[in-house]
């Protein structure tokens, strides 16, 4: 795999490995992938299947970087999708995560299990707390506005935190809601 060389901004797209090709979420994530490429991004995630190999597919077939944050508990399980330039691998999960947020310039979650869920919490924290400026969060799909509902009546969440999260119904919605970084940043 190639060294990511790119100057373009990095958004990470987290989602479902047990997606198969044939589900509507997969084109979805394929479409994803696609319509970030188009706007300017590079594209990164978790680079494994499901999701993460529809998003890493639509990138790049359009041409961009891919960038699959893989890790060493799934050596031997799992394999990175075909569809990856670049393999960032890390020994723990909390470190995969960590970095995925640390190098990311944008974010979306799709449709995923306990291992998105992780995922999202832990970024959401980690944006609630940053200091550095608000990046683009955005939710993707019919699972998230009932989940965010559900927190608000049930937790201890304040406007504040709420403020940091997009849902949208689409990819094509959710790509709308990112603004590229300005250059060099």
């Amino acid at each position: 795999m190639k060294k990511y060389a790119s100057t373009k901004p990095l958004a990470i797209v987290f989602g479902g490995a047990r997606v198969p090709a044939s589900d509507p979420l997969y084109a979805e994530a394929v479409q994803l992938g696609t319509r970030l490429v188009g706007e300017g991004w590079a594209v990164g995630s978790g680079g494994y299947s499901g999701v993460m190999a529809g998003v890493s597919e639509g990138a790049s077939r359009a041409g961009g970087a891919v960038i699959g944050y893989t890790c060493d508990i799934f050596v031997g399980n799992h394999q990175p999708n075909r569809w990856l330039t670049e393999e960032r691998r890390t020994v723990t999960l909390p470190e995969r995560i960590a970095r995925m947020i640390q190098e990311g310039d944008a974010f979306i979650a799709m449709k995923g299990g306990i291992g998105t869920l992780a995922e999202v919490t832990l970024l959401w924290n980690m944006l609630l707390l940053s200091t550095n400026g608000v990046k683009p969060f955005v939710l993707v799909g019919e699972p998230w506005p009932p989940f965010l509902q559900w927190l608000r009546e049930r937790s201890q969440m304040g406007r504040s935190a709420f403020r940091l999260v997009q849902t949208a119904a689409t990819p094509s919605e959710a790509v709308a809601f990112l603004t590229l970084p300005p250059r060099g940043s």
